[in-house]
């Protein structure tokens, strides 16, 4: 159980750090910015990181390399759609880069294994 330590002691350092560079503050401490603090915490932190853990035992390692490889192109795309969010030219070019290699490695692994030549290398 140590990611909720792990989670206790970050914020520890980035209030202490946030606190010594921003004084004045740029944040208010409202009711809405303590809901998503603790939404963020709650889903974002402690149960992504057991699902991604989750997963990552469950799941052969490239099966799970191939999921995770997906996030930043979906992100991107779902943050244009519902917030808006500005699409550049290296986003997408980063976006293409990793479907392509996705791509890649769907093909590799539908292409029939190579036959075995018989030779040793002795």
């Amino acid at each position: 159980m140590l990611p909720p330590w792990q989670f206790a002691l970050a914020a520890r350092v980035l209030l202490t750090v946030a606190a010594a560079l921003e004084p004045a503050g740029g944040v208010a401490v409202t009711r809405h910015s303590v809901a998503a603090l603790a939404f963020r915490g709650v889903f974002g932190g402690l149960l992504a990181t057991w699902a991604a853990n989750s997963v990552s035992r469950a799941l052969p390692a490239l099966v799970t390399s191939i999921g995770f490889l997906g996030v930043p192109p979906v992100s991107l795309a779902l943050s244009a759609l519902f917030l808006g969010e500005a699409v550049t030219l290296r986003l997408v070019l980063g976006a293409a880069l990793i479907l392509a290699a996705l791509l890649a490695l769907a093909m590799r692994r539908a292409l029939p294994p190579a036959p075995a030549s018989g030779i040793t290398g002795r």
